[in-house]
Parts: structure tokens; C-alpha cells; sequence
């Protein structure tokens, strides 16, 4: 009996963490806080969203939640294999607000609720990053949508049009490789675009380190000019833009710098990458798929075919990033891996104040001392629960970050909020001013 009773203790003990959970939640970020889905957190003025219908299905299988008081809804026993996770915001708003955390889809779901039988058109572009480093042949276009074929009943179309070598001014809006994927673009359902890389490559490399912000920037500009462009080509597609991870923390890097300048090149590219994600946050109507923040802290060893291709896994990562970034759930991967949605919504109303007090005086000898009032607002906000992978932060850290190592306050990121324009180009920081009197000699230019 005994012995009964020690098993039924540990079994409920471990019911919280059984196989096949999967914990959701939705809320409202009021600070716009959120970057990506890996990068969001509970903050501030941040308040949950209660009632919120949430669906979980794999084809006809379908399984229906609503978020409790703290936001939450955990489907529980979901067996191994891919799903869809998403929350069913327009039914809870007139217009439903713009999502802070670029990780609702539209056009899918139409896609899904219309079973109209026609396949997903999927349309990939970009430099290299989607067609090399795959020894099986099998780029993360290709296994992108392998993940989502089971779940649209025409299965999907996949046309890769990138581009080896390309950089962002060879994509904008005129240019032979935007005009030559424009009709496939316009008829796409799905759009993918990882670019920019090679800017990145050209900034940190070569005899134009020193301009490497400037060049950055305007990488950075470019893309939200190419992704308007996408927009207004095709206003109903899902469109997916892709971070990358920082390739140079890879020890194949050292084969083309040396020892000495490896950490330097690392942070140089570490802050690229982390511009373009807050800057990428403050596009409305797009998805993030935040490779970076999935591999902020991997062994990139482990991911990389050369200095700027991923291998088979690299690829496999970079699909699973965009699938959960269009609502995939990957099991057993993704088992207690809880998905978050934050919404721009405005803050709750304040509670009706009480009847005035009418010892005024009395109030106002117990107010806090000045010093302690100072305190208490020079102290950090609450920064609740953070969601997603090794890079979860609040946009307010990232963009410190930022503006630490780069001198640009990156006012252009902010969630969902829609604002676009980009800080002037900063002046380069010490660390860029150093590379550049010895590493245009040291670094063999490559594109990818």
C-alpha cells in the first residue's frame, strides 16, 4: 500500500511537466516592449488577456482552449508530430491589434479555414542563405515547407528565387532580382526573405570597417524599403523575415582572421545583428524569424557548413524557427516550450479612485520621503516572465545593448507599433576604427 501510495505521489508530482504540454499564453504589451517571438517579456504596464479563444490543430484535428486570468491556456497530452498553435484575437476585438511579438500569421490561417484544397505558394528569396551549405540537399526552404505540408490540404509550392552573393541594394524595388521575382511574389501565400549578410560581410571586412555603421544602417534601410515593396506587391501574403545568427563565433572564422582580431570581428557582427532585430521589430504587418535568438547561446560549431552557410542542422534550425513563427509546434522538441503573443492594446483603466481623504495634511505626512520616491523610480520596472529561447529580453535591454557598443539609440525598433524611420548613422565606434587599420588585410572577402 505504501508502495501505492510513494507512485501516486510521484505521478502527480510529474503531471505539471508530463510528455506532450503545450503552454501558451496572450497578453496585452502595452510598453511594446516585445521584439520577436523569442524576444518578449511580461513588463511594465503589460497586463494578461483573459478569454481569449486559442486553437491547437494538426489537419482536421483541432483542440480549443481560453486563456485564463493570467493569460494561459496548456494544451495538455498532445502526441508527438507538428501542429499549429495560434490565438483567435479578432473574435475578442472589433480590429484586432497589431502583434508586438511578429508571431501571428494571416494568410495561413485564412489559408487553413477556407480548406478550399488549393496548395500554400511558398516563395523564397534572399542571397544564399536559402539554397547553400545543405550536404543533402535540402536548404530550410525545403524543409519549411516539408513542416507545414500537412497541414494545408493542397500541401504547398515551394519557388526559391534567391540569390547567391546578392546584398539589399540588389533586392530593392527596380532592381533585376525584385523584378524578376515579382509575379511569383504577388501570387505567393507565404513569402520568406533572409538578406543582408553579405552587407554585414562587406561592413566587417575589408578596407571599409570604418564605415561600418554606416553601412549597416543603410543595410538595415534598405530591407524595410524591399519589405514595403513585398507589401504593396502582395498585401495579403505572410511575409518572414529572417535574423541571423552571429556565423562568426564559429571557429572556421579563424581560418580567414586572426586569433587576435577574432573577438573584436565577433562583437562588431554581434551588434549588427542585434540592430537589425530591433530595428526589423519596428515594421508593422511582418514576422521575425529570430534565428538569432535561438542560437544566441549554441556552439555555432555545431551549425556551420563554412563561414557563411549553415549545414543540415543550421538549415533544420532556421526551418523550425520560421514554422514556430508562423504558430508550429515541433514535439517531442517543443514540449514545455511555452508560446507567447503580445498585443499593442492601450493600458487597463485605473480603478476609480476612493473618496477623497479629508485630512489632506495627513496624507501628505505620510508620503514617502524624497530620497526613497527617487528610489523607487530610478529602479528598474518588474520584468516579469520572459518567454522563448537564451535570448529572452526586454526590447529596453536589447536596445541598450545597442546603442552601447554602437552610439545609436536604435529608435526605430518598438514592437508592432509601426515606426519605421532610422536613426542617423552613428560615427565608428573605437572598436571599428582599429579593425579597420589591420583587417581589410587580414580577411579574404567572401559573399554569400
Amino acid at each position: 500500500m505504501l508502495r501505492v501510495t510513494a507512485l501516486f505521489v510521484l505521478v502527480a508530482l510529474a503531471a505539471p511537466l508530463r510528455a506532450g504540454d503545450v503552454p501558451a499564453r496572450v497578453y496585452a504589451d502595452v510598453n511594446a516592449s516585445s521584439l520577436t517571438d523569442l524576444a518578449q517579456a511580461f513588463s511594465g504596464d503589460d497586463y494578461p488577456l483573459e478569454g481569449i479563444l486559442l486553437r491547437l490543430t494538426r489537419g482536421s484535428e483541432a483542440v480549443l482552449l481560453t486563456s485564463d486570468a493570467d493569460g494561459r491556456a496548456t494544451f495538455t497530452g498532445v502526441a508527438d508530430g507538428t501542429w499549429l498553435v495560434r490565438p483567435v484575437i479578432d473574435l475578442a476585438f472589433p480590429e484586432p491589434p497589431p502583434c508586438t511579438s511578429h508571431n501571428l500569421p494571416h494568410r495561413l490561417i485564412a489559408k487553413l479555414s477556407s480548406g478550399d484544397g488549393t496548395p500554400l505558394a511558398y516563395v523564397a528569396l534572399g542571397d544564399s542563405s536559402p539554397k547553400y551549405g545543405s550536404a543533402e540537399g535540402k536548404p530550410y526552404p525545403t524543409r519549411l515547407a516539408a513542416l507545414l505540408e500537412a497541414h494545408v490540404a493542397g500541401g504547398v509550392t515551394l519557388t526559391n528565387r534567391a540569390d547567391p552573393g546578392t546584398v539589399t541594394a540588389d533586392w530593392l524595388p527596380g532592381t533585376y532580382d525584385f523584378e524578376n521575382a515579382r509575379a511569383y511574389v504577388a501570387a505567393a501565400d507565404l513569402i520568406t526573405l533572409t538578406l543582408g549578410g553579405n552587407d554585414m560581410q562587406n561592413a566587417v571586412s575589408g578596407g571599409s570597417i570604418a564605415n561600418a555603421p554606416a553601412v549597416i544602417n543603410q543595410a538595415i534601410q534598405n530591407l524595410t524599403v524591399i519589405l514595403a515593396a513585398l507589401r504593396e506587391v502582395n498585401p495579403g501574403a505572410d511575409i518572414v523575415v529572417t535574423v541571423y545568427p552571429n556565423y562568426s563565433k564559429a571557429d572556421v572564422w579563424l581560418e580567414v582572421v586572426p586569433a587576435n582580431l577574432i573577438e573584436m570581428l565577433r562583437s562588431a557582427m554581434e551588434t549588427a545583428v542585434k540592430k537589425m532585430r530591433v530595428e526589423l521589430a519596428g515594421v508593422d504587418g511582418i514576422l521575425i524569424g529570430d534565428v538569432y535568438g535561438e542560437l544566441a547561446g549554441a556552439d555555432m560549431n555545431l551549425f556551420m557548413a563554412d563561414p557563411l552557410h549553415v549545414n543540415d542542422r543550421g538549415h533544420t534550425v532556421y526551418a523550425q524557427v520560421i514554422f514556430r513563427t508562423l504558430g508550429g509546434v515541433v514535439l517531442p522538441d517543443d514540449v514545455g516550450r511555452e508560446r507567447a503573443w503580445g498585443f499593442e492594446l492601450k493600458p487597463k483603466p485605473a480603478p476609480p479612485e476612493p473618496d477623497a481623504v479629508e485630512a489632506a495634511p495627513d496624507v501628505a505626512a505620510e508620503a514617502a520621503p524624497q530620497d526613497e520616491v527617487a528610489a523607487e523610480l530610478s529602479s528598474p520596472p518588474d520584468a516579469g516572465r520572459d518567454w522563448g529561447g537564451a535570448d529572452s529580453t526586454a526590447t529596453d535591454d536589447v536596445r541598450e545593448d545597442v546603442a552601447d557598443e554602437t552610439g545609436d539609440p536604435a529608435t526605430g525598433g518598438g514592437g508592432g507599433s509601426g515606426g519605421c524611420a532610422l536613426a542617423a548613422a552613428p560615427r565608428a565606434p573605437l572598436p571599428f576604427l582599429l579593425l579597420s587599420l589591420v583587417l581589410g588585410l587580414a580577411v579574404r572577402r567572401r559573399r554569400a
